[in-house]
């Protein structure tokens, strides 16, 4: 929520000219943001109120005001609120894992408790005059602070931001696996020997683009037939798609990682849904049969006899 340049019926503080009625004071939110390219969190530490205005600073310090934060980012459908006087140390930390792109911070005074304001510190227009602030009133709003989460995926990351391999007891050995991808990421439930396997198969990188190429493009295809299905529709866009399947943020990071420019729902649509699977993974079932042939290789086996 922005106010911007909305009025109301009684004076707050912000800091834009238009809809400030307190004459010359100020109001920020002091803090300090913490953020490494490898942290998974950012940090807002030592939050406080900022103001010249003794009036709401006297009230804050009563107990009648406190200070919301609200969080927001479009692209991951992102938004959480949090109160100043709840976060421990005074300090907001959040995951980068729900934010790509513009994330805005807006920031509010709220009345915590009903009271009379009346002051000298505001417009000519509202001096001498009593209001009835209600508790959970807006007394003061800064919605000017934003900032761009970017995530620096390693290639070998890019399957864990959309899936999750995961065991489930319900799943038989002889039966196949169940997916379910409506969500932040894509999980994948074997049973509890195949998923067995998949860890060792995981962590040799010789066997490992066997495991995208007979699993994960498979499961993928599936999910974007779903997706270009809904795409044909005229109303539907890609921001739609990233509000149903969230990890489909990490297809369009990494489609604009290797062709340098952003995914269209015409790119999109331009492929079937096996081929664009394979673009995002970089066709690893024809590098599997390179790191299988040269895995026979190294054995011995003479590739002249096949």
């Amino acid at each position: 929520m922005r106010l911007k340049n909305r009025l109301f019926p009684y004076p707050i503080i912000t800091n834009s000219p238009i809809n400030n009625v307190f004459f010359n004071k100020k109001f920020l939110i002091q803090f300090e943001k913490e953020e490494s390219v490898n942290s998974s969190s950012i940090y807002f530490k030592n939050i406080d109120l900022d103001t010249d205005s003794e009036y709401l600073m006297n009230k804050y310090k009563e107990g009648c005001l406190d200070v919301l934060i609200l969080v927001e980012c479009s692209q991951t459908i992102f938004r959480k609120s949090y109160w100043l006087s709840e976060l421990d140390n005074r300090t907001l930390v959040l995951d980068k894992n729900n934010l790509n792109g513009k994330v805005y911070l807006s920031l509010f005074i709220y009345a915590k408790k009903d009271f009379v304001l009346i002051t000298d510190e505001v417009k000519d227009d509202y001096k001498g005059i009593e209001f009835f602030i209600d508790k959970y009133d807006i007394l003061g709003a800064d919605d000017s602070i934003s900032f761009d989460v970017i995530h620096y995926e390693e290639e070998d990351n890019v399957s864990k931001s959309i899936f999750a391999v995961v065991p489930d007891e319900n799943v038989p050995d002889d039966s196949p696996y169940r997916v379910s991808d409506e969500g932040r990421k894509i999980f994948i439930y074997l049973s509890k020997k195949a998923h067995k396997s998949y860890n060792y198969l995981d962590k040799h990188d010789n066997f490992k683009e066997l495991f995208f190429g007979l699993l994960l493009i498979p499961t993928l295809t599936q999910s974007f037939t779903k997706i270009s299905e809904r795409l044909s529709n005229l109303n539907y866009d890609l921001d739609d798609v990233v509000s149903n399947y969230k990890w489909f943020i990490s297809v369009e990071n990494s489609y604009k990682k290797m062709t340098n420019k952003d995914l269209t729902k015409e790119e999109f649509l331009k492929y079937s849904p096996i081929e664009f699977a394979q673009i995002i993974f970089k066709s690893p079932l024809l590098k599997s049969f390179d790191n299988l042939q040269d895995t026979f290789k190294q054995k011995g086996d003479n590739e002249d006899e096949y």
